[in-house]
């Protein structure tokens, strides 16, 4: 017969043993549950210019709370282009119904908000957004948070503009 106080590496056990009555309570312990979650992340994206214009990346710019959506140059000022976007669900919940990607600083370039879908996404999912987006005057930044109301989750998403013609 062994013990097991015998393994060392089995410490863990003896702290459960402990807590509960019998090995069956040992076993049904469950596990704390994470705590719900609601975030954003950027799967992908592409500017697409009709005409001059080009994006540059600049990967310091980036934290924890701020993701870049690119450096854009050489574009004529009022000039057109698309930014498509894939944003995934990365939390532990649904999104809320009803949520939309919207300016949280700056001018949004022509696009104040882009409704995400009329039902909430699941954890994992992932949303196709093509934002139509209009040159400033002048060098400009503007970010977009998503949100539904006044609630935002996620990361915000920071677009320059530089060297407008």
């Amino acid at each position: 017969e062994f013990k097991v106080g015998d393994f060392p590496f089995m410490d863990w056990m003896l702290a459960s043993e402990a807590e509960a009555d019998t090995f069956s309570e040992i076993s049904s312990q469950a596990p704390e549950k994470e705590a719900k979650k609601l975030s954003v992340a950027v799967a992908m994206q592409q500017h697409h210019f009709f005409g001059a214009g080009e994006v540059k990346y600049d990967d310091d710019a980036e934290n924890e709370s701020l993701v870049s959506l690119g450096c854009v140059s050489g574009m004529s000022a009022g000039s057109l282009w698309i930014l498509e976007l894939a944003l995934t669900n990365d939390g532990t919940e649904a999104w809320p119904a009803d949520v939309a990607l919207t300016c949280c600083f700056g001018s949004g370039m022509g696009c104040p908000s882009v409704s995400l879908s009329g039902e909430g996404m699941k954890a994992g999912e992932t949303v196709l957004l093509q934002m139509e987006l209009t040159a400033p005057e002048m060098p400009a930044q503007t970010a977009w948070v998503v949100a539904k109301g006044e609630q935002c989750f996620g990361l915000a998403m920071m677009l320059s503009v530089n060297d407008v013609q």
